[in-house]
């Protein structure tokens, strides 16, 4: 199996000439959160450059299309507004007519598994846009802990304390009195397990690690082995929350 999955990575990350293609087939970008969309909440017109920058180290330079969306926005809402206009250009433009390989990270995944969803009900048909496999890094599909931290310290409910006050701020650089939270209302793991089931159809590889950013502040409250945000219940695909540290059953 470990051969197997070494052989379809080595495939598709080779590029072909000068193309910015994975095994010859188109890539489509879609990023993952920036905090800084809930405390700005920045016009249309940055959202790309800001999703430009997001993949600039490595993927923007492969990439056919790059997917934007706003972390002050809802899935169900501007993000779903987003979401559809760019799927319907890419319909529009033919881009992944013969098929493409769509790269996700963090909370992109749980953006493109909700866009997956809806296709059929935007008029998209599957000729038009041919999903090949997605790549996701480090996916947030099955939400994190801290997004219900995040809700609850804003909003006041519960119990909360220092430590959690703090770690919310670390990660997301949010405060206890920010009230708009876009998109991490849906990053709760309750909801976002809710919002974007399915998709079963298309494969997907998954690449999970842990890690200790923020000094490890973040830990104490995120269920099993982490990367600081993502909990390994969510990065693995999980079909429930509980405390994982493998992707191996």
């Amino acid at each position: 199996m470990k051969n197997k999955l070494l052989i379809v990575l080595s495939l598709l990350i080779v590029s072909v000439g000068a193309q910015a293609k994975l095994a010859g087939k188109n890539v489509v970008l879609v990023h993952g959160l920036n905090p800084l969309d809930i405390l700005e909440r920045p016009a249309e017109s940055l959202l790309q450059a800001r999703a430009d920058n997001y993949w600039e180290e490595y993927w923007l330079a492969k990439a056919d299309a790059n997917l934007y969306w706003s972390g002050a926005e809802r899935i169900t809402g501007g993000i779903k507004d987003d979401m559809q206009d760019q799927f319907q250009a890419l319909a529009a433009s033919g881009t992944c007519q013969a098929g493409c390989v769509f790269v996700t990270h963090s909370t992109g995944d749980l953006v493109l598994r909700y866009a997956l969803s809806k296709l059929g009900q935007w008029g998209i048909s599957s000729n038009q846009v041919k999903v090949l496999a997605v790549l996701d890094f480090a996916g947030a599909g099955g939400g994190t802990e801290l997004a219900d931290i995040a809700v609850s310290v804003s909003q006041g409910f519960g119990l909360i304390n220092a430590a959690q006050q703090a770690a919310i701020n670390s990660v997301f650089g949010l405060g206890a009195d920010e009230k708009l939270l876009g998109v991490l209302f849906d990053l709760r793991p309750a909801t976002a397990r809710s919002t974007a089931t399915g998709n079963n159809s298309v494969p997907r590889l998954r690449f999970v690690g842990a890690g200790s950013e923020f000094f490890g502040i973040s830990k104490p409250f995120i269920l099993g082995t982490d990367d600081a945000v993502v909990p390994m219940h969510s990065a693995c695909g999980a079909r429930s929350k509980g405390s994982y540290d493998s992707c191996s059953r």
